[in-house]
């Protein structure tokens, strides 16, 4: 029962609350070919290099049930909440903020991406920062298959795949609760990234300012408290 359907928005708590508490927790959240692992690890990385603690925690490393070569799939079961193990992403998510904790005079921060994340209402309840990337499917489609060298064959399987399973979920699924989730918190809570026309140095950019400021608001917060 951890999953939420586009209705359920309003039984969430608002997420980003500004917390006196470390670490910060942000999620990149978009469909497949947006560019969610591309930026998640450059921001990891420049949050390190930074002087501050970082963890990546990727949804991909918690998929449960056999993976279904895409010239066999025949529905969305790869695209679906329940092909994710939530209860062990939450868990080592968990574990990455305790271990955060022990640094100290930095800034913790956990960074979780993944295509569904936004499925998962324990998980969005517990963010400080959502970072959702648009794009539009042929782009995300073409990223998709132009990650690796592939022979034509395969790669007219993805984009078939792509087109008639993934893209179709990405629309059912996500979609509406990204609708719902910028409409009902407040701009801040929530930064839409179209990934399609801003640069990865550029969206880059825009999280750690964003980041910068929520992470400035909560020390002085702290300090204050």
């Amino acid at each position: 029962g951890g999953h939420v359907s586009a209705t359920g928005w309003r039984h969430v708590h608002p997420i980003l609350r500004l917390r006196c508490m470390w670490p910060f927790v942000v999620l990149v959240t978009g469909p497949s070919g947006s560019g969610k692992s591309t930026l998640a690890g450059h921001l990891a990385d420049e949050w390190k290099k930074r002087g501050n603690w970082a963890c990546l925690v990727s949804q991909d490393n918690f998929f449960q049930g056999k993976f279904i070569p895409y010239h066999e799939a025949k529905d969305d079961t790869m695209e679906r909440p329940e092909h994710v193990d939530f209860t062990k992403l939450r868990a080592r998510i968990g574990a990455a903020k305790e271990e955060g904790k022990g640094e100290k005079g930095a800034m913790p921060l956990v960074v979780v991406e993944g295509h569904v994340l936004l499925t998962d209402k324990m998980l969005i309840s517990d963010a400080d920062l959502v970072v959702y990337l648009t794009c539009d499917r042929d782009t995300c489609m073409e990223r998709r298959v132009g990650r690796r060298a592939r022979d034509p064959e395969t790669n007219d399987h993805i984009r078939r795949y792509f087109r008639n399973h993934l893209w179709p979920a990405h629309e059912k699924r996500v979609v509406p609760l990204a609708a719902n989730l910028t409409r009902q918190q407040t701009k801040k809570s929530v930064l839409e990234l179209q990934a399609a026309t801003t640069s990865p140095s550029e969206s880059l950019r825009l999280v750690l300012g964003e980041l910068t400021r929520r992470t400035a608001a909560a020390s002085a917060s702290s300090a204050s408290s």
